[in-house]
């Protein structure tokens, strides 16, 4: 599927990245996500753990340079958009931990990529291109 979507929409990936877990052993058949990939012949490198503050910080720093297809990443906005702390009904405070609800899968992806962007750079990380998008009021 990685090479019909490079031939046929022109894509150019300089590496394929998973979240730290793919190591982690399926139950059924005793091989990793990253294992199965491999005989797919994609090499799948692992985003290294960190704390979930830093990455949201990460976030912030790559968002800006960002742009999104409305009509292929709505799903990825609606999970920025909704993406939220936990809330302390009983001190009325929010806590520094994400809620994790339907979507935290998207923003936890999306934080995945800012961190691999944040630490390997543009060049490394698959070919990403992060550019301004111009405002539609401008």
């Amino acid at each position: 599927m990685l090479e019909t979507m490079r031939r046929e929409r022109g894509y150019r990936y300089g590496g394929h990245w998973g979240p730290h877990d793919i190591g982690q052993r399926s139950k059924t058949d005793g091989k990793s996500y990253q294992g199965y990939m491999a005989e797919r012949g994609v090499v799948l490198r692992m985003v290294p753990a960190g704390r979930v503050q830093v990455g949201i910080e990460m976030v912030r720093g790559v968002l800006g340079r960002c742009w999104f297809d409305e009509g292929r990443c709505g799903y990825l906005v609606r999970s920025l958009e909704n993406y939220q702390r936990k809330w302390n009904d009983r001190m009325k405070v929010y806590l520094d931990e994400p809620m994790h609800d339907w979507s935290s899968h998207g923003a936890d992806a999306f934080r995945y990529m800012a961190s691999v962007i944040e630490q390997v750079g543009d060049g490394e990380s698959g070919g990403v291109r992060t550019q301004r998008r111009r405002p539609r009021w401008a």
